[in-house]
């Protein structure tokens, strides 16, 4: 399969979503649940998403290693690439693969200067020019589940996307942005897979 192809087939767009953006340049967006749910194999489909059309992602890790993000995105593909007999997966992985950053933090030393400093650096360096950035490991322990840290500035966030355990699936509700009036079907994480459920 082509890899239009499969940039075609992203269910997010099932959710209301105009473009394969669910943000445009400069919004800020969360993806919420409780450890255990999905979160990380949920924002690695959505990194993965803009690799494909050649954008750069820049995956921040509050948790875990570079080696175990890393994992993560080898194994979310290759889900992606069975689920949809891509057969020369290898090759395409290598096509999108400079496409993503990984960098990781301690969550007690995280703070927007420390990664203003490290992004700077990046740049100006030519090492890398995120498009997207992704913060994976924010403790969402503030009041409705909003990070302590984020608060402040919880009324700029356009998108929140709420993963909550129903039966033997997982939901994917819009609590904020295209989908949250209920005027889009929710969509579903696939607990066996980690995929976002392709019910076309």
């Amino acid at each position: 399969m082509l890899k239009n192809e499969l940039i075609l087939k992203n269910p997010l767009r099932r959710m209301g979503y105009e473009s394969d953006d669910i943000l445009k340049g400069g919004e800020f967006g969360a993806v919420m649940a409780r450890a255990g749910v999905g979160k990380t194999a949920f924002l690695v489909q959505l990194a993965l998403n803009s690799m494909l059309r050649e954008k750069n992602v820049l995956h921040i890790s509050l948790n875990d290693p570079v080696k175990k993000v890393s994992l993560w995105y080898k194994e979310v593909f290759n889900r992606i690439a069975t689920q949809y007999a891509i057969h020369q997966s290898g090759q395409l992985w290598d096509t999108i693969l400079p496409h993503r950053f990984i960098m990781t933090f301690k969550v007690e030393g995280f703070s927007v200067p420390k990664l203003e400093e490290r992004l700077t650096d990046l740049i100006e360096q030519d090492i890398f020019k995120p498009h997207a950035m992704i913060i994976d490991g924010l403790p969402f322990d503030g009041p409705n589940g909003t990070p302590a840290q984020l608060i402040p500035v919880a009324d700029l966030f356009e998108v929140a996307i709420q993963l909550d355990p129903v039966g033997k699936q997982i939901q994917i509700k819009a609590i904020k942005g295209p989908g949250s009036r209920g005027d889009q079907p929710d969509l579903m994480l696939d607990p066996a897979t980690m995929l976002i459920l392709d019910q076309t």
